[in-house]
């Protein structure tokens, strides 16, 4: 599953700037810890995780956040996790 990441960085930095750039899809933002949590309440173990990030306009900047998402994957612009369903109860 993979979804946008609560805790990017690209979002914040454009709030400072009072600008929101959110695609119409997107009705909720997750992080790992909240993913995670709805992937529990509906019966899966969460087995393993990772980051992405979009390409950006200018390539510095994309040099620039995808190293700070290698060293702090928190801020990357998207997390991923990979679950299975639990056991079911006999």
């Amino acid at each position: 599953m993979t979804t946008i990441n609560a805790t990017a960085a690209k979002p914040a930095i454009r709030a400072l700037f009072s600008r929101e750039d959110v695609h119409f899809e997107h009705t909720a933002y997750f992080s790992y810890s909240t993913l995670c949590q709805v992937l529990m309440m509906n019966r899966f173990v969460p087995e393993s995780f990772g980051a992405f990030s979009y390409p950006t306009y200018s390539r510095v900047l994309g040099m620039f956040f995808r190293t700070l998402a290698k060293f702090a994957p928190g801020t990357a612009d998207g997390v991923l996790v990979t679950a299975r369903p639990t056991s079911p109860i006999s």
